[in-house]
């Protein structure tokens, strides 16, 4: 499958079932939004666990279920994903926004896991990963520029939820 990514802007409301994958998602969201959201239903797992410090590292206050954010503005130059490729994946692209390098860590069986295609992709937004090995931690140094690109998501939809994320925080 090739997706063509697009500059654009996203507005509405999301309901968020139990589902880790789509619990980070919308704390991704929550994160990029300049205002106060409220998350229902969310999980508890140590994937969503991380997804909500990775926000709060980048910005992000959290009270309860409510998140509050002026948008991307890290309090750190690093961010810890623990164990989750889906973290990984989904905020390298929205910490790449920001002007200054950020280095994302892990832990666990992350530190062993490869990151196929993210330094390809990134590099088409004008990204640079310096001392990418193909794994965490690896540094992403932006800001991350919105141009037309073909990339290749047949492998998984992770890296395009987080394009997308941001290439629409880009645009604002």
């Amino acid at each position: 499958m090739k997706a063509r990514i697009a500059p654009g802007v996203i507005d509405g409301i999301v309901s968020v079932p139990p589902s880790k994958s789509l619990t980070q998602r919308a704390y991704a969201a929550a994160l990029l939004f300049a205002g106060r959201t409220l998350i229902h239903n969310a999980g508890h797992s140590a994937d969503e666990t991380a997804a909500k410090q990775v926000i709060q590292q980048l910005g992000a206050s959290i009270n309860g279920h409510l998140i509050t954010s002026s948008g991307l503005a890290p309090i750190s130059n690093t961010i810890n994903c623990g164990e989750s490729g889906l973290a990984t994946r989904l905020f390298a692209p929205i910490a790449a926004l920001h002007h200054s390098p950020i280095t994302i860590g892990g832990t666990g069986s992350l530190l062993q896991r490869p990151l196929e295609g993210l330094e390809k992709t990134l590099q088409q937004f004008g990204v640079r990963m310096p001392n990418y090995n193909g794994h965490v931690p690896i540094t992403v140094n932006g800001p991350l520029k919105p141009a037309s690109v073909t990339i290749d998501a047949h492998g998984s939809s992770q890296l395009v939820s987080g394009l997308l994320f941001a290439l629409c925080a880009s645009a604002t």
